[in-house]
C-alpha cells in the first residue's frame, strides 16, 4: 500500500492476522463465510440482546437496535428510546454502536451510528524506518424510517458508509424490510435487504457492499418465553442461520431479569467453542443493561454491553 507495509505494536501474532483481515475490508469478528466485500463491519451484531440470542432478530420490535437488523421493526411501538452498545474485542480494537428512535403522526423515525476502531498502527518503512502512527477505522451513519398499516409493518434505512486505513473510501447503501404479525401479535414474521448500494473503493481497489437477504421470525409464550430465529442468504458467501431463545423472570419492583442463548452457525470456527452465544439483561422500569459473551474459538472471546432507555 503506497510503497508501505505496517506493523502494529501487539502483544500476540494473533491480532496481526486479525488486523490484516480487518484492513483488507473483511469481516473480522463474526467468522468464516465472510465473502469478499468491503465493510465487513456492518454484518457485526449492534444489539447485546440480539447476540446474545445469535443474532436472531430479523422479526424483533420495540427497541431503538433494530435499525441495525430491521428498520420495520421501528414501526411497532410509541416509544422514544436511546440504546449504546460497547463491543469488547481483541487487544484494543472495539465496536461501538449508538441508536435512537421517536414516534411521531408521520411514523416512527430512527437514527444509528457504529464506529469500529482498529487501534493505532505503526507505519513502518520497507527500510525499517520509524514512519509514526495511523489509527484505521470503519463508520456508518444510518437514518431510518418505519410505518405501520394493519398488522403488517415496513421500514428503509438510508446509510453512509466510510473506511479509512491511509486513504478513505465512502459508499452509500440502504435497507428495505417487512415485518408481519399474527395469533394477537405472539408471533412476527420479518424479512429484510440489507445493504444494498453502491460499491467502495480504495485505490484503484473496487469492493460491494456485503449485501444479504436476511429473513426470520420472533415467538411469544404465555410462560415468559420467547424464541427467535433468522435465516441470511448473502450475495457473496454462504448461507447461514441464527436462533435464539430468552426467559423474562418478573422480580417485583418493576425488575425483570432476562437470561438469553443463542446459537449462529457464521461464528463456528475450527478450535475452541465457537457457535455458542450467551447472555442476561436487567431492566428496571425504563431503563435495561444487557450483557452478551460471544466466544470465537482460537481467535478468543468477545463481549458486549449495552445500556438502553426509554424517554417519557
Amino acid at each position: 500500500m503506497n510503497g508501505i507495509k505496517f506493523k502494529k505494536i501487539v502483544r500476540s501474532p494473533l491480532t496481526g492476522v486479525i488486523l490484516a483481515l480487518c484492513l483488507s475490508c473483511r469481516l473480522c469478528a463474526s467468522g468464516g463465510n465472510s465473502g469478499t466485500t468491503a465493510a465487513g463491519f456492518l454484518k457485526l451484531d449492534g444489539s447485546a440482546r440480539a447476540a446474545a440470542m445469535g443474532g436472531a432478530f430479523a422479526g424483533v420490535s420495540g427497541e431503538s437496535s433494530v435499525v441495525f437488523y430491521n428498520p420495520a421493526g421501528l414501526a411497532n411501538t410509541d416509544d422514544t428510546a436511546l440504546s449504546f452498545t460497547h463491543n469488547f474485542m481483541f487487544e484494543d480494537i472495539f465496536c461501538d454502536w449508538i441508536s435512537f428512535m421517536h414516534n411521531t403522526k408521520y411514523g416512527e423515525f430512527g437514527a444509528g451510528v457504529q464506529y469500529l476502531s482498529y487501534g493505532n498502527i505503526k507505519r513502518i518503512s520497507e527500510t525499517d524506518v520509524d514512519s509514526g502512527t495511523m489509527s484505521p477505522y470503519d463508520m456508518a451513519l444510518t437514518l431510518s424510517h418505519g410505518r405501520t398499516i394493519g398488522d403488517f409493518s415496513a421500514g428503509m434505512n438510508l446509510k453512509f458508509v466510510s473506511s479509512k486505513i491511509e486513504d478513505s473510501a465512502f459508499a452509500v447503501c440502504a435497507d428495505f424490510g417487512g415485518i408481519y404479525k399474527m395469533m394477537n401479535d405472539d408471533l412476527s414474521l420479518g424479512a429484510v435487504i440489507q445493504n444494498l448500494g453502491t460499491p467502495m473503493k480504495f485505490l484503484d481497489t473496487s469492493n460491494p457492499l456485503p449485501l444479504n437477504f436476511r429473513v426470520g421470525g420472533q415467538y411469544n409464550t404465555d410462560y415468559n418465553w420467547t424464541f427467535a430465529a433468522d435465516l441470511n442468504i448473502p450475495a457473496y458467501g454462504m448461507v447461514n442461520a441464527c436462533a435464539g431463545v430468552e426467559y423474562n423472570y418478573d422480580a417485583g419492583q418493576n425488575i425483570n431479569i432476562l437470561g438469553r442463548l443463542g446459537y449462529a452457525t457464521r461464528t463456528s470456527l475450527d478450535g475452541g467453542l465457537t457457535g455458542v452465544t450467551a447472555g442476561f439483561g436487567v431492566k428496571y422500569n425504563s431503563y435495561q443493561f444487557d450483557y452478551a459473551f460471544v466466544p470465537l474459538g482460537d481467535l478468543g472471546l468477545t463481549h458486549k454491553i449495552q445500556i438502553g432507555m426509554k424517554i417519557d
